[in-house]
């Protein structure tokens, strides 16, 4: 997958504080207060554009869903395809 570099990519991850975590060290130990439940926690490592965790948390609403990529354009891209899984269910983000 070739990855152009775009600009602002990096602030509009900033942004995105209600499905996007930059400092996950902050919340060390403490992924229930964030969520807001004391619900199972699923990672995926290298999500890529977050095709499928997104669908997992749309169609799992009972487990919390942590995705990790290396790369912020496929945060930024995973982001968009969680708040496009959410809207079908009318709801605005998984956090919310």
């Amino acid at each position: 997958m070739r990855l152009r570099g775009r600009k602002g990519i990096r602030e509009n991850l900033e942004q995105q504080v209600d499905l996007v975590v930059l400092d996950p060290k902050q919340h060390k130990g403490k992924w229930s207060e964030l969520f807001g439940n004391d619900h199972p926690i699923f990672v995926e490592f290298g999500m890529g554009k977050g095709q499928f965790i997104s669908q997992m948390s749309y169609k799992y609403p009972e487990f919390n869903f942590i995705g990790i990529d290396m790369y912020d354009e496929l945060v930024r891209r995973a982001s968009e395809k969680a708040r496009n899984a959410w809207s079908q269910a009318d709801v605005e983000t998984p956090l919310t």
